[in-house]
């Protein structure tokens, strides 16, 4: 199933997996996130189901442990295949939304992504193309279900009677001024009424990877004073208050205190991720 973004129901993230899910109810409800599409993750899996293996890739989730080889014949099958009878209507949804020359980005949106039992952050591929490229990025996304790292963090999570599927969300590429992680309540401390972020000048990827040492900050959800630790980047103050009342609204309608990917695009917040914390 290919849709919207913004039509996928709350609650399907067993369907579209829990970044579209999450996405599609900041959308509707006037949180400001990137439209895009949506892909179910049963595409995936009927692209997987065409292979003459399919029961040894079952398998490999039912099974302890990391096996290379299942892993090696499952991403050698799908850079492979012929897909195009899955993606045909995608590719056609994407040329009446995008043009082909725009950067988008394919985000993975596993079916066990952030839950409120495990958040899977950091754990697959988010890779960019045009639409010349698409359906070898899509194929990334999929892939990087059998990497080692996803089956490690899964067995440690000891899910039961689960298989992993991947949805994915396509979105045009934003290129922000500054981007960052904030969490409604401190992950280790019960320190109440703050909002704590980390957050670089640019891409979000130089925060994740590492590339740079992020400004950390604890903004009051009273006053909206925002302390900063170093002499570093400042957030714009008119994006404060936005960031403050965004949370506030998330945190109600989830009730759970929540992890929040955004950014600062155009002189706007924008919201790319919204998970409850796990930990």
């Amino acid at each position: 199933m290919i849709v919207p973004l913004s039509e996928v129901n709350y609650g399907e993230s067993n369907l579209f997996g829990g970044k579209a899910n999450m996405l599609s109810l900041m959308i509707n409800n006037g949180i400001n996130a990137p439209n895009g599409i949506a892909v179910s993750a049963d595409v995936f899996f009927s692209v997987l189901n065409d292979s003459p293996i399919q029961k040894r890739f079952e398998q490999f989730w039912k099974t302890e442990g990391y096996d290379e080889d299942v892993a090696k014949l499952a991403t050698d099958y799908i850079m492979s295949v012929d897909v195009s009878r899955h993606t045909n209507a995608l590719m056609g949804m994407v040329l009446e939304r995008f043009s082909m020359d725009d950067e988008l980005i394919c985000r993975s949106s596993a079916t066990s992504e952030d839950g409120n039992e495990a958040s899977y952050a950091g754990q697959f591929v988010s890779p960019v193309g045009n639409y010349n490229q698409l359906e070898k990025t899509i194929k990334r996304v999929w892939c990087s279900v059998f990497a080692k790292n996803v089956k490690v963090y899964f067995d440690r999570k000891k899910h039961k009677n689960e298989i992993i599927g991947m949805g994915i969300v396509i979105q045009k590429l934003l290129h922000f001024d500054y981007s960052g992680v904030l969490f409604s309540r401190h992950p280790t401390m019960q320190i109440k009424d703050w909002i704590f972020m980390e957050f670089v000048q640019g891409a979000l990827e130089k925060l994740v990877n590492g590339e740079v040492t992020p400004q950390k900050a604890r903004i009051n959800i009273a006053n909206s004073h925002v302390l900063y630790e170093n002499s570093g980047i400042r957030l714009p103050d008119a994006q404060v208050s936005t960031l403050i009342s965004h949370v506030k609204k998330l945190k109600s309608i989830l009730n759970a205190d929540i992890d929040i990917e955004c950014g600062i695009y155009e002189d706007k917040v924008v919201f790319l991720q919204c998970r409850p914390i796990t930990t």
